[in-house]
Formats: C-alpha cells, structure tokens, sequence
C-alpha cells in the first residue's frame, strides 16, 4: 500500500468513527423504516375497504394507473425522508454525515463511467456463475415492471422520477450513507461493504435482480470511500435505473 492509500484509509477509518451510530443501529433504523412502510401500506388499504380516498389511490395503483403509481411511490420516498430526517436530528448532525459532499464534476463523470462499465462486466459475471453453480437459479426472471401502462410525456415524467429519481437518492443514503459507514465501523471497510451489499440486494426481494444489486451495493461502497460522498453512487444508481428501466419497457 503507497503512502498515499495507506492516508486515505487512515482518513476514511477516522471519519467513519466519528459518525455517531453503530452497527446494532442499523437494525434499529431498518425495523423502523420497514415498520413504516407496513403501516402506512396497510392502512391506504384499510382505506379502500371503507371507501376512502386513498384506498381508491391504492386500486387505481393495483389497475396500473401511472399517476397512482407514482403518489405511492412518493409516499414512500416520504417516509424514507422522514425517517433519515428523524435520524439526523436524533444524532445532531446534517445531511453532510450521509455523505452528501460536492464533488469535482468531470473527474466524477469519468468514474461513473468506469464503475457502470465494470458493473456490467462483474455483474454479468457473477450472473453466469452461479447459473453454473446453483442450476435452480433463475438469471432471466422477468422482473416486475408497475409502469408498463406509460402512453403520454407527463406518465413518462412520473414514471422517471419514480424508478429513477427518488430510489437512488433514498437507497444511497440508507444502505451507503447510514449501513456501510456503520457496517464498516463494527466489521472493516471490505466487510461493511459486503453487509451492506447483502441488505440492499435482500431488499430487492428477487433472487436474479440481487445479485445485480449485491455486485453494484459493491461498486457503490468502493464510489462512497473514494469520493468520501454518495453523490457518484447515486449517479451511477440513477443510470442503472435508467438502463433497466429502458430496458424493461423495450421487452413489455
């Protein structure tokens, strides 16, 4: 290791011990936040069962209605917000202990593009594998696709900020800016990005799309040390949803 890298991870261990939570909050905020979203899921259909408004947002979702879809979506990009909202004031700190830091534009531009190139080389990789070694694994799956009924410019426009925007920039700052650092405080860096990875793809709830998502949790993790932000993971995140998406709607 250079003098250079051996600095760097000297900063990196530093910075992530002065964050205030630890790995057993990781639990705690995730048992919240899956808690949340049941609750708040379970009582729009209650709702609908005495003829309430949002129960009928919730039928309308369930018809494939892209406007309906997309207040859902909303609603729990809303309690994700929330919840981090709650953290940080719980500890004291701002957005900036998530990792929401400025970075230098092109030379992030050039990473992104590397780390979207190597993703899909590993990922491919990985997917192959274990189709080699597990023969009951599933690569070509088809996966879920709740936008597939967009016709007009503004169910486009709701459909990207649904899949594109809003994951990202929750899913970055709750599985790299809150699990990895606290992960990596506990367990190392290589280890807190391999847990971390292994929730975010868990929380995928699909066997091929996880391990998409575990090699990616990865890149994100490595993005997050290099730059000390999450911006560029949530770049990367961003196209990755974009390509998906794309390509979802091209075979459907």
């Amino acid at each position: 290791m250079t003098s250079a890298s051996s600095s760097k991870a000297l900063a990196w261990s530093a910075y992530i011990e002065r964050l205030p939570w630890q790995a057993r909050d990781v639990l705690y905020f995730g048992l919240v936040w899956l808690s949340a979203q049941y609750i708040v899921m379970k009582v729009l259909v209650w709702s609908g069962s005495v003829w309430l408004a949002p129960g009928r947002l919730i039928q309308s979702a369930y018809n494939g209605e892209v406007a309906s879809l997309f207040v859902l979506a909303a609603v729990q990009a809303s309690i994700s917000g929330l919840l981090l909202w709650w953290w940080l004031r719980r500890y004291r700190v701002g957005i900036q202990a998530l990792g929401w830091r400025p970075v230098p534009v092109w030379r992030t531009i050039k990473f992104v593009l590397v780390v979207l190139v190597g993703f899909i080389v590993l990922a491919s990789t990985a997917i192959w594998l274990i189709s080699q070694l597990v023969p009951a694994f599933d690569a070509n799956q088809a996966q879920m696709n709740q936008f597939s009924a967009v016709q007009t410019s503004s169910d486009w426009i709701l459909a990207i900020l649904a899949m594109v925007v809003l994951p990202p920039i929750m899913e970055e700052s709750i599985f790299r800016g809150l699990a990895y650092t606290a992960l990596a405080k506990r367990w190392g860096s290589v280890m807190g990005a391999v847990g971390s990875s292994a929730l975010f793809a868990l929380a995928h709830g699909q066997a091929n799309v996880g391990v998409y998502t575990f090699v990616l949790g990865l890149l994100l993790c490595w993005l997050y040390r290099r730059f000390d932000s999450i911006v560029p993971g949530v770049m990367v995140h961003m196209v990755n949803n974009a390509l998906a998406y794309w390509a979802l709607m091209s075979t459907g």
